[in-house]
């Protein structure tokens, strides 16, 4: 996504030295953020998806630990 959110910021600063609408250029940009947002946002997900996966299994050896103890 993060590829995406490039090629349409280069699409609009290509486009706005041009006769293109500087409304369009705007819209450009805006979904250039929106979709770098979007790529910010998957990154973080799996970051916490990870870290979680990596607690769960922290917690059933712990668990296991537990149960020998008691």
């Amino acid at each position: 996504m993060a590829v995406a959110a490039l090629t349409i910021f280069v699409l609009a600063v290509l486009l706005a030295p041009g006769s293109a609408a500087p409304g369009l250029i705007g819209l450009l940009c805006g979904a250039a953020l929106v979709t770098a947002g979007g790529a910010l946002l998957m990154v973080v997900m799996r970051m916490l998806l990870r870290l979680a996966t990596q607690r769960e299994a922290e917690a059933l050896s712990l668990r296991g630990e537990l149960d020998e103890v008691i």
